[in-house]
């Protein structure tokens, strides 16, 4: 192709983003404005096809097993399990988080196409590469119609959000990093990345120095490391002088207010800490408050959703706001908090996740115009927790759901710490195999057949160990919850996750893993609590009792509206929308709630709380042949 082809195929728009909102900064702040280069969806399409599977699991085996950025499935999760069981294994280790500036905007091309030509394996691509990285690339800038030509081109670095920058900046920072984590394993520490966030764990005397060196290493490719934005950790019993003069100028990490001043814990001490992929790790108070926060931001954009949302708000009737408000929770809203229930020990997201769900509930209630709490039964209330497939609503609880989704992040994240050997007896490299992980957890512990593969970690654990004492405490609390809800048969069937031994946890009985630990352990547990609500239905409920009839009658398509968007089709009005739900459920209609026992028709019926004397009435005149016909008329433009 003509070099024209190439100048315009690597063309970027800069944008200048703002890593913080400005709202959430302290008055007088400037914002921390980072130039972020934006190439062409046509451009990722091909690369995206060029970068296949075998091409990506060589760039996964060639920088593993300190990045973790890319090509590796699990990558955060496995990172951020990492360093929380290296700091329970070693807790006299220190903990360095390192950052680098602009780190895809500054890394050198010629760096970047040099690691290409030493890799034998990418030898074939290297034509390829030569041709996205050499051109100088228009660059423009603006969006829509004010968009400008930028008074320059882009000749280095790479363009945020293009499938190869990923893969070329692992590469060019692989030979630093394998020198950091060499420096490291020599006295028992490791590091761990992903992209430009690293993670380094070790004696503290030999971390601040490996991490000094890492720093000139980073320059040979155009990077600088940012001391200012690094922090460190160590645990409270070896917070020492020692540990003061070794850490030199790099800060320690605290928890601070939104006004920038240190926060403080319910004794008044500060919050010694920092965050790991965004997970925060350090004390328990750091922890708990950390979360504090975030909880307070996930209550302010519900109430902001909910403002813009409310039903009130929109009177047309053809404005489908109910329905709307009701995807946004149940698509959405109601699983904001996972990514922290995942990594963290059930007992440090307890608050966390029921200040998640009382959130979710006002906002549930906004979307009802009922408080469901007083207005739906008990039996409502137990079936809006099961998944739709299982005649429940899928409003899942965070409370309950914390226990499985902790399950889940460990076991399909911790696995992948040490070496292990697959079926074939191959010999897969650990991406954190340092000693004091190894001897937690135990070596071979992860090989095939898997059998009991946590029993080494849970025998050596402490009351300090909070990955081993939350898997226990987790699997327990599971456990007890499906046994009150199934059978003895059901209970004895050893081919169910949720009836392995802790020492088996999120393994089957065969050794191997499910594709989710966290789905399969929900789908056993809701499969049982739903069998068991019908046969109370069933025992409990006249045969002709309204509640049962809408628990028996369930069908798929009947289910259809929960997950129906408001298209053409699918547009639920917001007073229909508030039938159906009391219908789907067997609760009293609140739009029949002034008009019941009124009576209505040629006999005189009196109107009933959920309407179904009235919606089972004929219709007198032609109302049932006008009916007929739209629905006729509905069904045919859908087959058409």
């Amino acid at each position: 192709m003509p070099d024209y082809f190439y100048t315009a195929f690597v063309a970027s728009r800069l944008v200048p983003a703002n890593k913080v909102n400005p709202d959430d900064l302290p008055p007088g702040t400037v914002p921390d404005c980072r130039p972020v280069n934006i190439g062409s969806t046509e451009r990722r399409f091909f690369t995206r096809a060029y970068f296949d599977k075998s091409l990506v699991e060589s760039y996964t085996d060639i920088v593993g097993p300190v990045q973790n950025g890319v090509g590796l499935k699990n990558g955060i999760s496995i990172t951020a399990f990492g360093v929380q069981v290296a700091l329970d294994a070693a807790p006299e280790h220190g903990l360095i988080q390192g950052d680098m500036k602009n780190g895809f905007n500054e890394v050198k091309r010629e760096s970047m196409l040099k690691s290409v030509k030493e890799q034998p394996t990418l030898r074939g691509t290297t034509v390829f590469m030569q041709k996205i990285l050499s051109p100088m690339g228009y660059m423009a800038m603006g969006n829509g119609t004010g968009i400008v030509t930028a008074p320059f081109r882009c000749e280095e670095g790479g363009h945020q959000g293009a499938v190869e920058t990923g893969f070329m900046f692992a590469l060019a920072c692989d030979k630093a990093f394998k020198a950091f984590n060499r420096r490291l394993a020599a006295v028992g520490g490791g590091v761990t990345a992903i992209m430009d966030d690293n993670y380094a764990v070790g004696p503290p005397p030999e971390l601040f120095a490996a991490n000094a060196q890492f720093a000139i290493d980073l320059a040979e490719v155009g990077l600088e490391a940012q001391p200012a934005k690094a922090k460190c950790y160590i645990n409270e019993a070896h917070r020492n002088e020692d540990w003061h003069h070794h850490r030199g100028d790099v800060p320690e990490g605290i928890l601070k207010n939104d006004d920038g001043t240190p926060a403080v814990g319910d004794n008044n001490e500060t919050l010694r800490g920092l965050d790991v992929c965004n997970i925060p790790v350090g004390t328990e108070q750091y922890v708990l408050k950390t979360l504090e926060k975030k909880l307070k931001k996930i209550i302010e954009t519900n109430k902001k959703i909910a403002k813009l949302m409310d039903p009130g708000r929109w009177t047309h009737p053809d404005i489908p706001a109910r329905q709307m408000l009701w995807l946004l929770i149940s698509g959405c809203l109601q699983f904001k908090p996972d990514y922290w229930l995942r990594h963290l020990h059930p007992d440090l997201t307890e608050d966390f996740a029921s200040g998640v769900d009382e959130s979710i509930h006002e906002l549930v209630q906004m979307c009802m115009g009922i408080n469901i709490d007083t207005s739906w039964s008990n039996i409502a209330k137990e079936r809006a927790r099961l998944p739709v497939r299982m005649k429940g609503l899928g409003l899942r609880e965070a409370t309950d759901r914390r226990f499985s989704q902790f399950i889940g992040g460990a076991a399909q994240s911790i696995i992948h710490l040490i070496n292990r050997q697959d079926k074939r007896n191959n010999t897969i490299e650990g991406r954190l195999h340092i000693p004091c992980i190894v001897n937690m957890l135990g070596e071979g512990s992860f090989d095939f057949p898997l059998e009991s593969p946590w029993e080494q970690m849970l025998n050596n654990s402490r009351s300090n160990h909070s990955i081993a004492n939350g898997i226990e405490q987790a699997w327990s609390h599971l456990q007890i919850n499906f046994q009150e809800v199934t059978d003895a048969a059901a209970r004895d069937n050893d081919d169910l996750l949720v009836n392995q031994p802790v020492q088996q946890v999120g393994f089957r009985s065969n050794g191997t893993i499910p594709k989710s630990v966290t789905r399969e352990i929900t789908m056993e547990i809701e499969s049982a609590r739903s069998t068991c609500l019908g046969k109370m239905i069933i025992n409990s409920l006249d045969i002709d009792d309204y509640e049962r009839w809408s628990w028996e009658g369930w069908n798929k398509i009947g289910a259809s509206f929960a997950t129906s968007p408001p298209d053409g089709i699918g547009m639920i009005k917001d007073t229909e929308w508030r039938s159906i739900f009391a219908t789907y459920l067997g609760q009293p209609d609140p739009n029949f709630a002034s008009l019941v026992g009124r009576y209505f028709g040629k006999k005189g019926k009196r109107l009933d709380p959920f309407g179904a004397n009235l919606a089972s009435e004929c219709l007198p005149g032609g109302g049932f042949r006008r009916i007929h016909n739209f629905i006729q008329s509905l069904v045919q433009s859908m087959m058409r």
